[in-house]
């Protein structure tokens, strides 16, 4: 888990730079695709918690994947796409 936790800036750099080339290219209005926040929530939440982390030769984060088993915290759930 420490290990993921000294990745979050680094996880969160990646997702907006991937998402803005995205919204650039399309012309699309960018949005944040993963807040900060959710990113730190996950890496200290899920329980269990799993996932790879993808680097090039320079050791620079090209991509990550983590993995939980489902749940949600609410008395209520909707999944909602946006």
């Amino acid at each position: 888990r420490k290990i993921w936790e000294g990745m979050v800036d680094e996880m969160h750099t990646l997702c907006n730079s991937v998402a803005s080339k995205y919204y650039i290219k399309n012309k699309l209005l960018f949005e944040e695709p993963l807040s900060k926040q959710y990113i730190i929530d996950r890496v200290n939440l899920d329980i269990p918690q799993r996932g790879f982390i993808a680097r090039n030769k320079s050791e620079k984060l090209v991509g990550f994947v983590t993995t939980t088993t489902f749940s949600t915290w609410q008395r209520s759930f909707r999944w909602d796409s946006r």
